[in-house]
């Protein structure tokens, strides 16, 4: 029990965070942090210790921004205070402390020896952390008790914390940051306050309430959190954290003409791809086939020669995952049309020859053709011509009916023909239609 005649000393460790104050017509001051934008935890651990001089207790100032992380070099000055009076009430390892790349400022807090035939109540004092450069005239306090107690009284007995945490969001991806929060941690009876400690299973760890940590590679790791209270009782949770691969942003594109030619632009419009969700691409890389690259959703290229050219985009998220599209662009000029094929035709008069009487042909009824035509006759009796006029003279020397072939080519390559034949009679004569 303690002695009535014992005061309690309480030790109280304040930090004060400049807040932004705007007055009606006044540009807020840029002199130093605001309260939204600076977030001040301090700590004391053992919180409960004897002035006799030599106990001691780590002082722990926290800095953090308005998105959780770590405050550095951020320059604080301490000062010992009693009631509205700043004095020295024992003693500070240093005066002035500067926080880290973890955003923490420490000290030790050594306690005073207790005054010789001390039987009062005690004393009531504080400890002031004021960042430099705040207006002091709007501080906001941050406060963490710590209480001495004279030589030959007892502490009470406190009771050991419990650590627990959650994690968000799941499943967990590797490269992509996870929420580690312990804020449903209890210190314990008899005290009040925590110092949380994460070990991530992969060789890194942090400290503070919620801590944000990013997996590089898949696999299941033990994540352990160390909760300790003001009066130095610790407790331990461990939790496997299974870590999967992350999903990739797919890459989409489009381009126009679908058919291009050399010498044109090219249209290439990238802006089809996605990201997984909660993430955006950052990055449209292209690779052209050709030697040459370009940045951007909305392209524009050309070629200088035919040929087929392998394109390549590939995106980048906001994490740095990548995915890629590729497809075939198949430059060329347009090919000639098809020439239309000549159509072989011819008339002959008269219509009844005798022989030895000259017959003309005529193939000038034969359908154009592309570039030059040659006329082949096959009179029907043994003997041709090749020609390129469209008329011809033949004579027959004795009766019959000859079948006359004509053969037109036009000048293409490869050449293109066709063909028409008619009977001939010679010395005949047809009776007439009834």
């Amino acid at each position: 029990m303690r002695s009535a005649q014992f005061a309690r000393l309480i030790v109280l460790v304040s930090v004060a965070v400049s807040a932004c104050t705007v007055k009606d017509t006044d540009i807020p001051s840029l002199t130093g942090p605001s309260e939204y934008a600076l977030s001040i935890e301090v700590t004391a651990t053992p919180d409960h210790i004897r002035q006799d001089g030599e106990s001691q207790s780590a002082v722990v100032v926290r800095a953090r921004d308005a998105n959780g992380q770590p405050v550095r070099a951020l320059a604080i000055r301490l000062d010992m205070a009693v009631g509205p009076t700043i004095q020295d009430f024992g003693t500070l390892s240093e005066r002035n402390v500067v926080t880290g790349n973890d955003g923490l400022a420490k000290a030790v807090y050594t306690a005073p020896p207790t005054p010789q035939g001390f039987n009062g109540s005690g004393t009531t004092m504080s400890i002031r952390a004021t960042p430099y450069g705040t207006n002091s005239l709007t501080s906001v306090s941050h406060s963490v008790s710590i209480e001495l107690v004279p030589p030959g009284v007892i502490l009470p007995p406190g009771g050991a914390p419990t650590a627990s945490f959650v994690v968000s969001p799941t499943p967990l991806s590797a490269g992509v940051a996870a929420r580690f929060d312990a804020s449903a941690s209890l210190p314990g009876t008899d005290s009040s306050q925590l110092t949380y400690s994460w070990s991530f299973g992969d060789g890194s760890g942090a400290s503070g309430v919620a801590v944000n940590h990013t997996f590089a590679t898949v696999g299941t790791f033990s994540v352990t959190l160390t909760v300790t209270n003001d009066r130095g009782l610790t407790a331990q949770t461990m939790q496997p954290v299974s870590v999967g691969a992350t999903a990739l942003p797919v890459a989409v594109f489009v381009f126009s003409p679908a058919a291009p030619v050399p010498g044109k632009e090219i249209q290439f419009n990238g802006q089809g791809s996605t990201a997984p969700s909660g993430r955006r691409i950052t990055q449209y890389l292209w690779n052209w086939g050709d030697g040459e690259t370009g940045t951007g959703a909305l392209q524009q290229h050309d070629y200088l020669e035919e040929g087929v050219y392998s394109v390549v985009l590939t995106v980048v998220d906001d994490i740095g995952q990548r995915g890629s599209a590729t497809q075939p662009v198949t430059v060329k000029f347009p090919d000639a049309p098809t020439p239309t094929p000549p159509t072989a035709a011819f008339v002959f008069s008269p219509a009844e020859p005798e022989p030895d009487e000259p017959v003309l042909f005529n193939a000038g009824v034969s359908s154009p053709g592309p570039a030059t035509r040659q006329y082949r006759w096959n009179w029907g009796d043994g003997t041709t011509t090749d020609t390129l006029e469209e008329l011809q003279s033949h004579t027959y020397e004795e009766e019959g009916t000859y079948t006359v072939v004509l053969t037109v080519i036009d000048g293409t390559d490869p050449a293109q023909r066709d063909t028409d034949s008619k009977p001939v009679p010679v010395g005949i004569v047809t009776p007439p239609t009834p």
